[in-house]
């Protein structure tokens, strides 16, 4: 499906999206993409607002009284019973995704020679660390160009102080992180300072506090289910705050960080015209009756090029191949592959 070169394979691109829940346009759109991340960034769209992926209801009520945990305000219902608790969209933060154990020995041992590279160090047997540092994420998401010039402004007074941001921090590495976080410049009211101005308070899962794991079949009592049970429920819940993050960082090597980027991928025409949305978060049932009022009350657009229209005049941005077709909610990669390609990429 992944090189449409014939009438018969435009049909079945048609006929896959329309399964998905795909309009009748949007079908005919996917249908004549012939560029393998084009399609797929169309697909996870459409698989994002389909609801195909859902938790039973004791799953979706679990982690829904997991997310009440946090020390993040999630917004959502009290009554888990019904597994409706969970995230509202009017929840405020950023989330940021560190993979290290057994990636670090393949998929990430490439791209973590080469940042130790860059800092000086050629000899790969003679480098300080044998991850990235965590520092290397907030750079990224903070310490960007904009954010220096930001910080000026806080100095010389031009703006207010900066306000508290809370940020998630999901990881394997719950106690090498909170080292990490430690040596960093501290604030008022148990901040960390970064970038020089910007005050962030970095929330760790609950189970973090536990020499455990949140990845099932690493470290931890595999003998115990009962233990098993709430490792995985940790684990999806750590999946529903990094995709419902106002901004997100990660990267790509990390099967986690590329079902992240699949499910913070909307279809453009949805953010900017104010679709009714909703899709896979009320199906999981874990997202408040708020998410569809995210866009507003603006009119949708009635075809692709009124959408193409609207997005060029708001400037909207996207990490997408494909900017005029799929919008991607900020998500700064911090090393890597800038997109994750097609399954078996």
């Amino acid at each position: 499906m992944l090189n449409p070169s014939s009438i018969k394979q435009h049909e079945r691109m048609y006929n896959w999206a329309f399964r998905l829940g795909a309009s009748p346009d949007e079908a005919i759109v996917f249908s004549q993409l012939d560029k393998e991340i084009e399609i797929w960034d169309y697909l996870a769209a459409l698989i994002s607002r389909s609801g195909l992926l859902k938790f039973q209801p004791w799953i979706a009520r679990d982690v829904a009284k997991f997310l009440h945990s946090v020390d993040i305000d999630l917004g959502g219902a009290d009554d888990l019973s019904t597994g409706a608790g969970g995230i509202a969209s009017s929840a405020t933060y950023d989330a940021i995704h560190v993979r290290r154990g057994d990636k670090l020995i393949t998929e990430s041992r490439g791209e973590v020679i080469k940042y130790w590279r860059d800092q000086g160090y050629c000899d790969e047997t003679q480098q300080p660390l044998d991850y990235i540092p965590f520092s290397h994420y907030l750079k990224q998401g903070w310490d960007v160009d904009g954010s220096r010039r930001n910080c000026q402004q806080h100095w010389y007074g031009l703006k207010n102080g900066s306000e508290l941001r809370k940020v998630y921090v999901a990881t394997d590495d719950p106690k090498g992180l909170m080292e990490e976080i430690a040596m960093l410049p501290k604030g008022s009211g148990g901040s960390t300072i970064v970038a020089g101005c910007h005050k962030l308070k970095f929330i760790f899962s609950p189970l973090a506090k536990k020499d455990t794991s949140l990845y099932l079949n690493f470290r931890g009592d595999e003998s115990d289910c009962a233990e098993r049970y709430t490792r995985n429920i940790a684990g999806i819940a750590d999946l529903m705050i990094l995709i419902n993050s106002d901004v997100f960082v990660g990267e790509f090597n990390s099967n986690w960080g590329r079902l992240v980027r699949l499910f913070r991928t909307s279809l453009l025409e949805e953010e900017i015209g104010g679709g009714s949305g909703g899709g896979w978060k009320h199906f999981w049932g874990m997202f408040g009756n708020d998410l569809a009022t995210k866009t507003g009350s603006r009119g949708a657009p009635s075809n692709l090029r009124q959408t193409q229209q609207q997005h060029h005049q708001q400037q909207q941005t996207s990490t997408s191949a494909r900017q005029d077709l799929v919008f991607v909610k900020d998500t700064i990669v911090a090393f890597g592959a800038p997109h994750p390609g097609w399954p078996g990429f």
